[in-house]
């Protein structure tokens, strides 16, 4: 396994040669409670323009630790240390690496029910015992994180309380969403979806630019200044924030040659600031999730980064608190999988039984925000870029 995964990534850096050979360890010694490679594991694609794959796994949800929050919960419910934390793991076998940041050693954790081979779990300052908020600094230990990996497949992402985080104490997935490629899509190799990486929504169209990139001009030369904030076109209205703009070859409509000139143009440009151009978005999702806390609505994040195009985009999805979602009638959670396009079956039935408008009918009515809301977030953010 540990090589056919060397084989589907582009380039790979010590950070995701550790994560692969360390969760292969943790696969051989059974610290696993479930494998995500396992023979009976089945996977498929749904029929229609959006790309949703869906997973079952006979024990998953047999064999998973028991969501230690109750269904109703607020966005700021304080850190318990009656129940479950992640400092009550003593088996050093579960850990997989450390990041170093700010004089600290973050602990990335094996998600013992991965969805993903590789799906860690990274602890910011575990001792700390911080409640599972998404902080200015766990953003930019997010952020930080993606820069040490090769990998262009590598992903951070984050439930909030009330999103469908199962633990009250700040940690965020680590994952490798290798499942999505080819060969679980019934693609032949060199066809349209094969070249999509990551998660379906991160191909998603734009519905509508908030706020674009100014450029900058010195002399004969040009730079992308700021964030750009794009509403996507998804099953439940979701937020981009990036530093460039948010198209992949083949996808979104536009040609790959296309594509591959606006590739070639942003590499030829010269002077770019990578740290600026990383503050800027960085600064404009604490903000934005910062708003988003204030206004105790929950939140899914999903953070990428491009490390040879220097391409930093994070994408966050404000939503109805979890309750409004009926689980078990739809047959999944309503997490940052099924956000993102990766529908974790409860059962082998509703596996079988998942249509895509069904599902978009199910996160418009019982997951995405009402349109005031979003309005309103609009206004917000188009008035922190003014």
């Amino acid at each position: 396994p540990l090589s056919r995964y060397r084989r589907m990534t582009e380039s790979i850096s010590l950070f995701d040669e550790k994560i692969f050979a360390e969760f292969e360890r943790c696969r051989k010694q059974n610290i696993l409670r479930t494998d995500p490679l396992a023979a009976n594991v089945i996977r498929r694609r749904l029929p229609g323009k959006l790309g949703l794959v869906t997973v079952f796994e006979p024990d998953l949800f047999l064999k998973k630790r028991p969501a230690a929050l109750p269904p109703r919960v607020s966005v700021d419910e304080p850190f318990d240390p009656q129940k479950f934390n992640f400092n009550l793991v003593k088996d050093d076998r579960e850990k997989l690496l450390s990041v170093p940041y700010q004089n600290e050693d973050h602990s990335i954790l094996v998600n013992v029910s991965p969805l993903t081979f590789g799906h860690g779990l990274l602890i910011p300052w575990c001792s700390k015992c911080l409640p599972q908020r998404l902080t200015a600094d766990a953003i930019r230990l997010a952020i930080h994180t993606l820069q040490q990996s090769n990998s262009n497949r590598l992903r951070i992402g984050f439930n909030s309380l009330g999103a469908f985080s199962s633990v009250n104490h700040l940690h965020l997935h680590v994952l490798y969403p290798n499942e999505l490629d080819r060969a679980t899509n019934g693609c032949k190799p060199g066809t349209l979806f094969a070249r999509k990486h990551g998660f379906p929504i991160e191909h998603a169209p734009i519905k509508r630019t908030l706020q674009t990139t100014t450029m900058a001009r010195s002399g004969k030369n040009s730079s992308s200044v700021g964030c750009r904030v794009d509403i996507l076109e998804w099953k439940a209205p979701c937020f981009s924030f990036s530093n460039h703009c948010p198209t992949f070859p083949e996808s979104n409509g536009i040609s790959g040659t296309q594509n591959k000139v606006n590739e070639n143009h942003h590499h030829n440009r010269i002077g770019l600031d990578d740290e600026k151009h990383t503050k800027a978005v960085q600064d404009a999702v604490i903000n934005f999730v910062t708003l988003l806390h204030t206004l105790s609505i929950p939140h899914n994040v999903l953070f990428m980064h491009n490390n040879k195009s220097r391409k930093l985009r994070v994408i966050v999805l404000p939503r109805q608190p979890q309750h409004q979602f009926d689980s078990d009638t739809a047959g999944f959670n309503a997490a940052l999988g099924e956000i993102s396009g990766y529908l974790v079956a409860k059962t082998e039935q509703h596996y079988h039984n998942f249509r895509e408008d069904h599902v978009v009918s199910l996160f418009q009515d019982n997951v995405a925000c009402d349109d005031e809301v979003i309005k309103q977030l609009c206004l917000e953010i188009e008035k922190q870029h003014a």
